[in-house]
């Protein structure tokens, strides 16, 4: 009798049959890549499905290849084939899951109990993936990512809801219509500022592309702003440097600044003129001389050469370095009568300290000394004149005249200004009167 007689030698099966087993699928082999876990499975159950089919093993779990008789040659192989086919779907469960799980000795048994204990039941599963596919949006992302996630929810979803098969001559007409309720959910989700247009164009045709169709279009406009958006990027980072080496380069070494006489600049970029930017010293030929050597010099800016003459530091207190850094050209003895005439305290005997202590201002940029106090001067005369104040404003004066301020420094051409809130000293003039400071054109 076949299968009871131990010399009979077992069947032979052919590859890609029920009973074939080849000898690398053991019972150790993983034949899925999803791992089930307690919200998964769904995915799970198809790959696995997906897999078992492709080893024509698909009938071990849903019942289709039953238990032959005990007799029938086939038996033995059963028992084989079934116990790895259990061996596949164990090795597929998540650890968790594994420890609550009791290995049956039939496949369609695992499988069926899997199912009862970890697919949702199909209303509030259906009710999700809806919610979910409603609230799938591009969102920054590219249309690529996007409509994978999107297309994800709705195999999730028909794999829910499942339709009779239709034979009849409206099958194609109703899977038209299934096709373009997923183009209009993907053309919902996209951008509208990228992607407006080309919507527009899509759900004007009539009748209405194909799902692959649409999809391709989108893409091709992504790319086709993506190079866009690279040229401009490109294109404004070249102009800048364009500008940057025309104020740089070799067309601004042929410029000449009419006010010192140098190349490389103009007269409104001038920093004689105008002060170094932010306080600092720099420029062609920005390296400072000594006075006494005919070397040429630059104050620094008006912020920081007006907080460091500004400053609450007594008479008496030593020089600092950041106070030789102001202006590096004047000795110690030069650097503490400055202070002094600009806060109006006496250094020896060579300055008149009332006189000099109603100049509370200064500025390195103003166009004339500058004086509301009609007291301080010794003559006046009538001018008319318009100059700049403080506050952004202009005004006419009338009257000019002179403020001696000791017997080494007298202040002429001093401009008697009665809307002025303060005092104003030049104070490049000033040092250049007390022979402290030089420029050198």
């Amino acid at each position: 009798m076949a299968g009871g007689n131990d010399n009979t030698p077992p069947p032979k099966y052919e590859p890609f049959t029920d009973y074939y087993l080849h000898p690398t699928e053991g019972s150790q082999l993983v034949i899925c890549p999803v791992l089930l876990t307690i919200d998964n499975y769904e995915v799970w159950s198809r790959s696995i499905r997906n897999n078992l089919r492709s080893k024509s093993k698909l009938g071990f779990v849903d019942g289709s290849i039953v238990l032959p008789d005990p007799k029938h040659p086939n038996f033995r192989q059963w028992g084989i084939v079934n116990s790895t086919v259990v061996a596949w779907i164990y090795n597929t469960l998540d650890v968790s899951i594994r420890s609550t799980v009791i290995i049956p000795d039939n496949a369609k048994t695992l499988w069926d109990d899997l199912r009862d204990c970890y697919s949702l039941g199909n209303g509030p599963r259906i009710f999700e993936l809806k919610h979910d596919i409603a609230d799938c949006k591009q969102r920054t992302r590219s249309v690529a990512v996007y409509y994978g996630e999107l297309n994800k929810l709705q195999n999730l979803l028909s794999s829910y809801v499942k339709l009779s098969v239709c034979t009849c001559s409206a099958a194609k007409e109703y899977a038209k219509l299934y096709e373009d309720e997923l183009l209009q959910q993907f053309c919902l989700g996209l951008e509208p500022k990228k992607f407006g247009s080309v919507v527009s164009t899509l759900l004007m045709s009539d009748p209405l592309p194909s799902m692959n169709d649409a999809y391709a279009k989108v893409v091709a406009e992504e790319c086709k702003k993506t190079v866009s958006e690279a040229h401009e990027s490109s294109s404004s980072a070249t102009n800048g440097f364009n500008a940057t080496g025309t104020a740089s380069g070799r067309t601004s070494d042929r410029m000449e600044c009419t006010y010192c006489k140098r190349s490389g600049h103009d007269k409104d970029n001038c920093y004689q003129l105008h002060g170094f930017p932010g306080g600092g010293r720099g420029g062609r030929g920005g390296r400072g001389g000594r006075g006494d050597s005919g070397g040429r010099s630059y104050g620094k800016g008006k912020g920081e050469f007006a907080g460091a003459a500004g400053s609450s530091r007594g008479n008496n207190e030593p020089v600092s370095d950041s106070d030789r850094g102001s202006v590096p050209t004047l000795s110690d003895v030069q650097w503490k009568e400055l202070m002094s005439a600009v806060k109006g305290t006496k250094s020896g005997s060579s300055l008149d300290g009332n006189k000099l202590g109603t100049y509370n201002s200064i500025d390195t940029g103003a166009s004339n000394h500058m004086s509301s106090n009609i007291d301080l001067f010794t003559d006046l005369h009538d001018i008319s004149s318009p100059v700049g104040l403080p506050n952004g404003k202009s005004t006419t004066v009338t009257k000019e005249g002179r403020v001696i301020l000791s017997d080494k420094l007298i202040l002429n051409n001093v401009l008697y200004v009665p809307a002025l809130k303060c005092n104003l000293l030049f104070v490049s003039q000033l040092l250049e009167k007390t022979m402290l400071f030089y420029y050198v054109h």
